[in-house]
């Protein structure tokens, strides 16, 4: 909603926290959109480690499209980036409480 400006205004912090919040419930879409939002810079710095993590974070919770996105966002990345969006993936778990 916020995020695409769907019936409000855009308003990509108000996005950011609606998709967190929703995350920490296990919801997989909001991890998605999380991942796209850092992705494309959309409202926080633009971050493919941090995409990948939350593509990541949305897959191990049965989401085919973030397994597809996080499979193509890895190719992008060296060796480094994949072990520390690895290792930021296993962090958000942790923060989540999932």
């Amino acid at each position: 909603m916020y995020h695409l400006g769907q019936g409000v205004n855009q308003d990509f912090d108000d996005a950011i926290q609606w998709y967190e919040n929703a995350a920490r419930q296990g919801d997989a879409n909001a991890m998605n959109n999380m991942a796209f939002m850092y992705g494309m810079g959309e409202g926080v710095a633009q971050s493919d480690v941090e995409a990948y993590a939350w593509f990541a974070l949305a897959a191990s919770r049965g989401n085919a499209d973030a397994a597809e996105n996080r499979d193509l966002a890895a190719a992008e990345m060296t060796p480094e980036e994949q072990r520390k969006a690895r290792e930021r993936y296993t962090q958000l778990e942790e923060k989540m409480g999932l």
